[in-house]
């Protein structure tokens, strides 16, 4: 992967999708959140292991069983599509968004599921213009202290491209769940970007990198860090301006759910599941997919 400067290439750091291992029949737990680490040019390679690797940031799904009713009102329709997306839809827009991704469940070949899937998730998520590559042949069961991925997000912002992977043997409700779950951490990763500063940004990757180092006994000094932060920053700022997105404005609807987004983000999460649990990044998406699974089998009563 590419750095900014003439310094050893980077390690990066990944959130995937986790499952806690302790309690197999639990939450499925879902990670997120690509996070580059350079080296110090005066200091070792820290040497990361894979496991390392997939980190900074959690999310686990809960999926409560609620009574189905044969008519929902519009408007309640409408609500839950709109938090799912953090956009506007009209009630019809939003009736018509409830029936093409039941319909797309429907779809029994998998390569046309995914295609589909992801094209429209995309779509809704308002993140037409993001490049994100979709790996079809991600194997959940990667793991990090006492959980394991199941699917993961992981936006690199050297690379001219973020990655998301989703394990295709899942079911389909499952893969739904999965992607609306990670397309909601790549819709994070833009509102990180559209409602800071390069300082905000910096003061963000700063206390992140010093939890993780903690964290996974990385000894690193001050000025790895700061080092570190600044990369990271100015490569998050240069991905996205390249393609044009704006920054939002202080009574845009979405900006003070960005900043809490983006205070969250000072956590890495991975340390364990009650951790994890903890973290709004993590939250924000486990609640989204929980509110896709009710949309789309019309279960809004709750």
């Amino acid at each position: 992967m590419g750095g900014v400067t003439s310094n050893p290439p980077a390690a990066s750091v990944i959130q995937p999708s986790f499952g806690a291992t302790q309690s197999p029949s639990q939450d499925i737990i879902q990670i997120s959140a690509g996070d580059k680490i350079k080296e110090s040019s005066n200091s070792e390679k820290t040497g990361m292991s894979t496991g390392a690797k997939w980190a900074l940031g959690l999310g686990a799904t809960v999926l409560a069983g609620i009574a189905a009713h044969k008519f929902i009102p519009p408007m309640r329709v409408q609500s839950r599509v709109q938090r799912i997306f953090l956009e506007d839809f009209t009630k019809e827009e939003a009736k018509a968004i409830q029936k093409k991704y039941q319909d797309i469940l429907k779809i029994s070949d998998k390569e046309e599921f995914l295609d589909k899937l992801f094209i429209e998730l995309k779509k809704d998520y308002k993140l037409d213009d993001i490049p994100i590559k979709l790996d079809k042949n991600f194997k959940s069961g990667e793991k990090i202290n006492d959980l394991k991925a199941g699917a993961h997000f992981f936006p690199d912002h050297s690379e001219p491209y973020l990655s998301l992977g989703v394990d295709r043997t899942f079911d389909n409700n499952q893969l739904l769940r999965h992607m609306t779950h990670e397309l909601r951490h790549a819709k994070q990763d833009l509102l990180k970007y559209q409602v800071s500063t390069r300082d905000d940004l910096i003061s963000m990757y700063k206390d992140r990198l010093k939890n993780f180092a903690k964290s996974e006994k990385e000894n690193w000094n001050q000025e790895k860090i700061d080092e570190n932060a600044q990369v990271m920053a100015d490569e998050i700022i240069n991905f996205y301006k390249k393609l044009n997105i704006q920054k939002l404005d202080k009574n845009d609807r979405n900006y003070e759910l960005g900043r809490q987004i983006l205070d969250s983000y000072r956590t890495y999460a991975n340390q364990s599941a009650n951790v994890y649990r903890s973290t709004l990044y993590e939250t924000d998406a486990k609640n989204t997919e929980k509110i896709m699974e009710r949309l789309v089998h019309n279960k809004l009563w709750n």
